[in-house]
């Protein structure tokens, strides 16, 4: 009978369990159960070495002393963001009001006019018939 899995999910969210649970600090018996998680299945260590790999990626600008450089220019692409949509709704909302004040220049003069006089009734003809 097997033993069963210590964390459940699948290997790549069992992987990342293994990896913080080992970052967090292995006990002699929790190091012998990941060797044997690993040696179960050659996807498990596939899947580690991908975690690790990803990693080392999201580790390299504080090791290369770039972490500085890296949050400024995400706080910069923020800012940039930020600006473009205000923009676009500065650029919505004055559209919005020239449309409202057009549609209020054609139809306020409608309604301010006097109103014409009324048509006099039709002249009635009178005939003679004999």
């Amino acid at each position: 009978m097997n033993a069963p899995e210590p964390f459940p999910g699948s290997v790549a969210d069992r992987a990342a369990a293994w990896l913080a649970r080992r970052d967090a600090g292995f006990t002699p018996a929790d190091a012998a159960a990941f060797d044997r998680w690993l040696a179960a299945d050659p996807r498990h260590a596939a899947a580690v070495r991908e975690l690790e790999n990803a990693w080392a990626l999201l580790g390299r600008p504080r090791a290369a002393g770039q972490a500085a450089r890296v949050l400024a220019d995400l706080e910069k692409r923020a800012r940039i963001r930020h600006f473009r949509r205000a923009r676009q709704f500065t650029l919505v909302g004055s559209g919005l009001a020239a449309a409202a004040a057009i549609a209020l220049a054609v139809w306020l003069p409608s309604c301010l006019a006097p109103p014409s006089p009324p048509a006099a009734p039709p002249a009635t003809t009178t005939s003679a018939n004999p």
